[in-house]
């Protein structure tokens, strides 16, 4: 049996393509999110430490992905 090779567009929009992994990313990240916002009294860290490091882990993977393809 032959398994044809999957597409990496998951969907287009007029000029812009929707990438698999780009909604894998895009899911992990507002998984985390969401487990952080529902566990961050049981650890007693503040919200605002929470979108801090957030942002920073965002900007590091944006920085790393650009660097990364040249």
């Amino acid at each position: 049996m032959i398994i044809p090779a999957a597409s990496p567009v998951a969907f287009s929009l007029p000029g812009l393509p929707i990438y698999w992994y780009g909604i894998i990313i895009v899911s992990g990240i507002i998984l985390a999110l969401f487990l952080a916002w529902k566990n961050r009294d049981t650890y007693g860290i503040s919200w605002n430490i929470i979108t801090d490091f957030a942002f920073l882990a965002i900007c590091s993977l944006i920085l790393s992905s650009v660097l990364h393809l040249h």
